[in-house]
């Protein structure tokens, strides 16, 4: 019999946002991308994306469940699941040639992911206009191992009765013999009584008999 057996541990990261809040789980996205805009002076960067993400460890063949949301109503902003290759190309304003694990638009999503193989992973969140509200996020690990459940069953009744069936089929042929041995004194003495008692009629029928 095999029994599934489900381990849920909170996601444990290996960086977050600066500003990330360990009760409340929220942070804000505070780090930019700029790109250079001629003015009639110079040359100014000017934000063109406002990001912030959090990298942890994940197992191949666990599940990944969270929710985030936003506390401002009327807006959404772009989540994705990176791994490590994927994050080193993120950039040039969210326009570069770079692809993802998972990605929603939302400004609330649940999200269910099963983790590909081993490695360091990155959740992104970022918005093209600027975002000050803050993002409240949870994330847990979801490991099933499948565990198989043998079961012995020994069946003691019946070997007892028939161990129990064959000491008393010995003991009652024991018996029987040892009572016939018994009786054979007791035989041997009939019969030599038996003698005895002919032999004394015909030497009386002799004895009773005229010469």
């Amino acid at each position: 019999m095999q029994t599934n057996f489900t381990n849920t541990t909170p996601l444990r990261y290996l960086s977050r946002p600066f500003d990330y809040n360990y009760t409340t789980g929220s942070f804000s996205l505070n780090q930019m991308d700029t790109v250079p805009v001629q003015t009639s002076f110079e040359w100014q960067d000017y934000p063109c994306l406002y990001y912030d993400y959090f990298t942890f460890n994940a197992t191949a063949g666990h599940e990944i469940r969270g929710h985030f949301s936003l506390t401002e109503n009327g807006v959404g902003i772009q989540f994705f699941i990176l791994n490590q290759r994927q994050l080193k190309n993120f950039g040039n304003c969210g326009n570069g040639k770079w692809n993802w694990e998972l990605h929603a638009f939302a400004s609330s999503y649940n999200f269910d992911w099963l983790v590909p193989e081993t490695g360091i992973y990155s959740f992104m969140f970022f918005s093209r206009g600027f975002y000050g509200g803050s993002i409240l996020i949870t994330a847990k690990d979801y490991n099933v191992t499948h565990q198989t459940l043998t079961e012995n069953y020994t069946s003691t009744a019946t070997y007892t009765n028939q161990s129990n069936l064959f000491e008393l089929s010995t003991l009652t042929n024991t018996t029987a013999q040892r009572s016939i041995s018994d009786y054979y004194p007791a035989l041997a003495l009939i019969v030599i009584v038996a003698l005895v008692v002919a032999l004394a009629a015909v030497r009386l029928r002799r004895r009773s008999q005229p010469n």
